[in-house]
């Protein structure tokens, strides 16, 4: 019975990681007693982070999939979570309000960031791990704050979207925060100065969820509105709108090689598509209900879906 079970572990290694494999799911991470609504993997592709309605977050071994530790800290619904670049500390954004920062080595709480006012749904850390953006607001308000890292102290508030924000990230050299909003639009910011340097308009709905592409030449954006959206982020016009989705986009997330882009829907599917043309490559099926965030791993092997189902679902992305 041992043998068997060696020779069909093997064989699973081996149909993740072949080359040209079909797109499949490999494992999912149960342990959460709510929704899912973010998950992340660090630097080095050896931890998975997933925060979660139930309050909590979780660290799992990448590798063998076990949980490894879980974080409580938090009052409230856990809504981000995002690796520090170095892996060695976590940030945790949650609807009590605060970011808190982990030692991702013992699980211990370092800080907690406190300067918003309402519920912060998206969490963010720039590449050279100097600068944190957290977002968030209300249904008449928008929130979006820039922390210096090494005092954990407010560096900036940049004001400009009108309704609250579900969704920022950096650009990869650190120099540019985009920041979707619900009304609509999406922003993009000079990080040394705070100042608005465009807004991209198009959708029809709710901007959900906003990602560079690794070369930092383009932004991905999903919405409410069922859609996609791919913008030159230097000249901040549309490129290309990619459809398919039933429902709200939730997640959108680019391949290490810029090649692929993931988008994680209400429709409880994950749709993979080719950046360079919108053609579709995969739709993954499997989840029983929304799915919240997406993010491929380092070497873009692997792609982890949360869901509304209480699950973090591992599919092979080759």
């Amino acid at each position: 019975m041992h043998y068997r079970s060696i020779l069909a572990g093997l064989a699973l290694l081996f149909s993740i990681f072949r080359p040209g494999a079909a797109t499949a799911e490999i494992a999912a991470l149960q342990g959460h007693d709510s929704t899912v609504f973010s998950v992340a993997f660090s630097s080095d592709g050896s931890l998975i982070a997933s925060g979660s309605r139930d309050k909590t977050v979780k660290l799992w071994d990448a590798a063998n999939w076990k949980e490894i530790r879980t974080l409580k800290g938090h009052d409230d619904y856990v809504y981000s979570v995002a690796f520090f670049p170095d892996g060695k500390t976590l940030a945790t954004g949650s609807k009590d309000h605060t970011v808190k920062l982990w030692d991702v080595a013992t699980g211990r709480l370092k800080a907690t960031l406190r300067g918003h006012q309402s519920p912060i749904h998206s969490v963010a850390v720039s590449s050279d791990g100097t600068t944190l953006a957290s977002a968030g607001g209300e249904i008449d308000s928008a929130e979006i704050i820039l922390w210096d890292t090494a005092t954990a102290k407010p560096r900036a508030t940049l004001l400009g979207h009108s309704k609250f924000v579900h969704s920022v990230t950096f650009s990869p050299d650190g120099k540019t925060l985009a920041s979707g909003s619900i009304d609509k639009t999406v922003m993009l910011w000079d990080v040394a100065t705070g100042r608005l340097k465009a807004t991209l308009t198009g959708h029809t709905h709710y901007v959900r969820t906003v990602a560079f592409s690794p070369d930092g030449k383009t932004l991905a954006s999903g919405s409410r509105d069922k859609s996609v959206k791919l913008w030159d982020v230097a000249s901040s016009k549309l490129k290309l709108t990619m459809l398919g989705h039933n429902s709200a986009v939730h997640s959108v997330a680019f391949s290490p090689d810029g090649k692929t882009l993931a988008s994680g829907s209400r429709d409880r599917t994950v749709k993979l598509r080719d950046v360079a043309t919108g053609a579709p490559q995969a739709t993954l099926k499997g989840h029983t209900s929304y799915v919240w965030s997406v993010a491929f791993s380092p070497n873009g092997r692997i792609l982890a879906s949360a869901s509304r189902d209480k699950t973090v679902k591992l599919w092979n992305a080759n």
